[in-house]
């Protein structure tokens, strides 16, 4: 039986996992990044996002941008691509939509403490109009 090729909503996480890794790993920021690459800023946000397919010719920019042949950066998407997880179901009850990934049946994490000091944020009703 013939693998099937990643879908490209897999290929789209992978690749924004690859490129968050690599920026922190190298302590860049997304305008940083771009610079170095000759991208546009907010096209180098989207990619960030998994909101953009990138060229051939970007994936050579980025690639050289953090100082690694196209090879070693297509080793950093294969291996993402094996850590990125199928959605669940589309019926599955305990999955949300994150508002930072559109893929359906993303799930959005329970909100933690941002301080050991303070306690989670919690639900508040709404008040009467």
């Amino acid at each position: 039986m013939k693998k099937q090729p990643p879908s490209r909503d897999a290929l789209l996480r992978a690749f924004k996992v690859c490129l968050r890794n690599l920026r922190a790993e190298r302590k860049l920021a997304q305008e940083r990044l771009a610079e170095l690459a000759g991208i546009d800023r907010a096209y180098m946000g989207g990619l960030d996002r998994g909101k953009h397919m990138p060229s051939l010719e970007t994936l050579y920019k980025i690639s050289h941008a953090f100082g690694m042949t196209q090879a070693e950066f297509a080793a950093c998407l294969d291996k993402a691509l094996k850590r990125v997880k199928r959605p669940p179901p589309a019926n599955d009850p305990g999955s949300a939509r994150s508002p930072d990934n559109d893929a359906p049946g993303a799930t959005v994490p329970p909100v933690e403490s941002e301080s050991p000091m303070l306690p989670a944020r919690a639900s508040r009703p709404r008040p009467p109009r």
